[in-house]
């Protein structure tokens, strides 16, 4: 692969970064920050913060006043420059600048600049600031988003992430953009006097009446916010509200993801690996308490977790075509392009995937040939997307040839000569399978593994893969003894090398279930089918195709056990979902009409079942064609339906 090269030597070097955004805005307002008279307070029509009243604090005694993020470069440079403050947290910030800035006033700081830019107004109407300049104005004003982050973070990282957010350019904000930092927006004296009502307060009217948040997410492989119940809450309260939420990245770590996501889009779920809003904790147990009580009555926090997935699966994807559309060189473009095709596959989005995919094909078979490894990763990626969709023959056809594009380009006709080959070995006999040639892809798939766990070891990711694709095979042939065998292995292999809640995990679990279905194991199987369902849901989303199979899976094994309601709902919701994800002729929404005729048949309601049971068999027969294994299964419940006999329930459903 190609060195990435997709940020100017700028953008390389952070504190040239740095020291460029501070000569560019420190210099916009012409005084120091602590030349501000004791006596002035909050400019008129500005709220007031309660710290500084003598009344009892109040829940609704907040200020929404915030300040420019130019501002930020301008208190860094108030404070001494970059240098003054290297290493430093947001918690010695507030310590040893902001506190004794306004020790005196006992303001917050964004109400004791408004109170300056209200004084330096005043003094420039009357004519007493002895100058025909205009005066220099921090801007003070009702924020425009909340910024959400851990007090433990660096300091500059953190005005770095929200400077980036700011300047965006998908988002037009800029730097006058106003944020509700609560270093700046609270005061700082007097917190200790706060209770839970009084802080809960305060941040669920700042983000109702704002309307924004942003959360900045450091250290990406361990976001230190949400490992925080208050932040937690910010976020829950972000969802009550029906808020906006983004995220914010420092440089640092931003390029840290793109390269990895580069080289292995999947990599993102080395992400969300570590991101569970219910392991935050607070220093005040009762905080967490209170909390946690709020928002287990509210959706639970599987909803919040999958709120920051969703936001950075959608920073992600946004990101990468900014990358690609901004590269010059063609070639390079197509590493862009091809993480990008992939990223939207693991989403769930395949059509739009298999367009960029063969667009990266073309410009890589025309560039570095057609038998260059980049070039057949295109192919083999191409290949992927299509048996996602359904189109296995299509499959099949793709990866026998970039299999034999890497035998060429390795001189040699066997597996063993290229790690590439070997996979490529595995993910064809997938197709062949898919397509419906099981003998020719247990015999690929029984000589990959061997190979895998010979030269990757056992718990290898590919050897995991391997390893699950032929339990699924082998239980197709009713040999499920081998298939529990193997199954029940993948699963703890991926737990241990993937994590509990990765998406190949997720199918590996969900595969354990059906087999122990399959083998009339019912009891075991519907725990494992809820865990995979909720966890496929938190990481992937109600939509992904994923999520589909497991909702499936268990409103089929409802069916069995009778629990109808159950069963209809989410028979019903799986063939919804499936047709508009899908598409009508997807192997998968053909298996969910079949599912919900045969649910319809076993309670009697068969004005219900025809229609179903009708479609389901014509569009089997023509696109699995018509001595299928699957379509004679479903024409058998077609036949079924029609004679009104009554076939084991079990018999008819199609996994």
């Amino acid at each position: 692969m190609a060195t990435a090269n997709y940020n100017s030597d700028l953008d390389n070097d952070r504190d040239r970064w740095r020291e460029v955004r501070l000569a560019r805005y420190a210099n916009r307002t012409g005084r120091p920050v602590d030349a501000v008279p004791a006596a002035d307070h909050a400019s008129e029509g500005q709220g007031s913060h309660a710290a500084h009243t003598t009344s009892k604090p109040s829940p609704l005694d907040f200020s929404t006043l915030g300040v420019p993020v130019w501002y930020l470069w301008a208190f860094v440079a108030d404070c001494g420059g970059l240098p003054a403050l290297q290493g430093l947290t947001t918690n010695d910030v507030c310590e040893r600048f902001v506190k004794p800035l306004t020790a005196q006033s006992r303001l917050s700081l964004a109400e004791q600049l408004a109170a300056s830019d209200t004084s330096a107004a005043a003094a420039a109407r009357a004519g007493a600031s002895g100058s025909d300049d205009p005066p220099h104005l921090v801007g003070v004003r009702s924020a425009d988003w909340f910024v959400s982050h851990a007090w433990s973070y660096d300091f500059l990282d953190v005005v770095e992430a929200i400077t980036l957010f700011a300047e965006d350019e998908r988002r037009t904000l800029g730097p006058d953009t106003v944020v509700w930092f609560d270093l700046f927006s609270n005061s700082q004296h007097g917190t200790a006097e706060r209770g839970f009502v009084w802080w809960t307060g305060t941040f669920t009217n700042a983000i109702r009446t704002l309307g924004n948040v942003v959360m900045v997410l450091s250290p990406m492989d361990r976001p230190v916010p949400l490992t925080r119940s208050w932040c937690v809450f910010e976020l829950y309260t972000c969802r009550k509200t029906t808020s906006n939420f983004e995220v914010a990245l420092s440089r640092a770590q931003a390029a840290a993801l793109l390269d990895a996501l580069r080289d292995d889009p999947a990599s993102i779920y080395g992400v969300f690996r570590n991101i569970h809003c219910q392991l935050s904790s607070a220093t005040n147990p009762a905080d967490q308490r209170e909390i946690f009580r709020a928002i287990q009555a509210s959706g639970g926090f599987a909803v919040l977790d999958r709120e920051v997935f969703a936001v950075l699966e959608a920073w992600t994807v946004s990101r990468l075509r900014e990358l690609a559309a901004a590269e010059p060189d063609v070639v390079e473009r197509s590493y862009w392009n091809s993480a990008l095709a992939t990223t939207l596959r693991l989403q769930g989005t395949y059509d739009e995937a298999a367009d960029i995919q063969r667009a990266c094909l073309a410009v890589r078979e025309a560039s570095l040939g057609l038998d260059h490894p980049a070039t057949v990763t295109s192919l083999s990626n191409l290949a992927t997307i299509y048996q996602a969709q359904g189109r296995a023959a299509d499959a099949v056809r793709l990866f026998r040839d970039a299999l034999d594009r890497c035998d060429r380009a390795a001189q040699s006709a066997t597996v063993e000569a290229s790690p590439m080959a070997l996979m490529l070995s595995c993910n064809l006999a997938g197709a062949l399978r898919a397509n419906g040639s099981g003998k020719e892809a247990l015999q690929l798939y029984e000589t990959c593994l061997k190979k895998f766990e010979a030269t990757r070891g056992r718990d290898h990711p590919e050897t995991l893969s391997c390893m699950d694709h032929l339990a699924g095979l082998y239980q197709e042939l009713e040999r499920l003894a081998e298939a529990e065998s193997l199954f029940a292995a993948c699963v703890e292999g991926r737990r241990r090398a993937l994590g509990e809640d990765h998406p190949d995990t997720l199918v590996s679990l969900n595969n354990l279930g059906a087999l122990l279905e399959r083998r009339g194991r019912l009891d075991a199987a519907l725990p494992v089918y809820i865990e995979c369902l909720e966890q496929s849901r938190r990481v992937l989303g109600d939509d992904h195709p994923d999520t589909l199979v497991s909702l499936n899976n268990l409103g089929n094994l409802y069916r069995q056990t009778e629990k109808d309601a159950d069963a209809e709902r989410l028979l019903t919701e799986c063939l919804r979902k499936r047709r508009a994800v899908l598409g009508e002729d997807h192997p998968a929404t053909i298996v969910s009409i079949n599912n919900l005729a045969v649910f319809y048949k076993d309670v009697g309601r068969y004005a219900d079942a025809t229609p179903l049971a009708e479609e389901a068999a014509e569009k089997a027969a023509r696109v699995f064609g018509p001595k299928n294994p699957k379509t004679e299964a479903i024409g058998g419940n077609l036949e079924d339906l029609y004679a009104l006999s009554k076939t084991d329930k079990k018999k008819c459903a199609v996994m």
